[in-house]
This record gives C-alpha cells, structure tokens and sequence, in this order.
C-alpha cells in the first residue's frame, strides 16, 4: 500500500510494469472493495526481446478486478 493505493509492480530483466489501484468500499454485499486502475506504467528495455507484461499491459483498460475479504 502506497497512499491509500495499492501498488503492483512486475519486473524481469528487460521489462517493468507498475499497477496503481484506488480501493474503495464496495456497495456490494459480496465484495470488500471495488477498485479502479488509477495508473499504469510499462517500460521495455530492448523491444526485440519476447515481452512477458505487454499482454497484461494491454488488457487493463478491458479488465475488471475485485477483491473479496475471506
């Protein structure tokens, strides 16, 4: 947690990518909190090498994501 955001960050050798979610209370009964990307940041050393975090990169303006407290 950074700044009331959850902050990912996936790294190899040639790449980094870096996920900000803002958490809020969710207003649904099954879920703790909803959450919004609020930034995203990808960054590719040599473009010529296979990249494993484009595709995940690329997907986050289609996904949805949801915590559940168990």
């Amino acid at each position: 947690m950074k700044n009331d955001k959850l902050v990912t960050q996936f790294e190899n050798e040639n790449e980094y990518l870096e996920i900000d979610f803002i958490l809020k209370e969710s207003d649904k009964d099954f879920r703790e909190y909803s959450v919004e990307i609020s930034d995203s940041k990808f960054e590719i050393e040599d473009s010529k090498h296979v990249s494993n975090l484009r595709g995940i990169y690329e997907k986050l303006q289609h996904s949805h994501f949801e915590f559940i407290e168990r």
